[in-house]
């Protein structure tokens, strides 16, 4: 039924798979992850009348300060949570 070079040809076939399938996945799930954070880069340092933007301190405003996510959940106040600028730059390129 099965002679050796038959299971020689299916175990490198099953190798070949695993790894495409190897290299695939991490990618395909990355992607997703960067598609899942897009955010919109805010249109005003304090990230106003939007309910959510990031700020790329590096590359905004007067180049200087900290980079940040900014929440309106509704009310007058913001919650902001810093993240690195390189973290702002990723999310603040894929945005658009």
């Amino acid at each position: 039924m099965f002679t050796k070079t038959n299971l020689s040809l299916l175990f490198w076939a099953v190798v070949i798979a695993a790894v495409f399938l190897a290299i695939l996945v991490p990618a395909t799930a990355a992607d997703a992850s960067v598609a899942k954070d897009r955010t919109p880069v805010c249109q005003y340092e304090d990230g106003s009348g939007q309910k959510r933007c990031v700020w790329h301190a590096e590359s905004m405003g007067n180049g200087k300060g900290r980079s940040f996510i900014a929440k309106h959940g509704g009310t007058d106040r913001a919650e902001y949570i810093y993240i690195s600028h390189k973290r702002a730059h990723v999310l603040a390129t894929t945005s658009k």
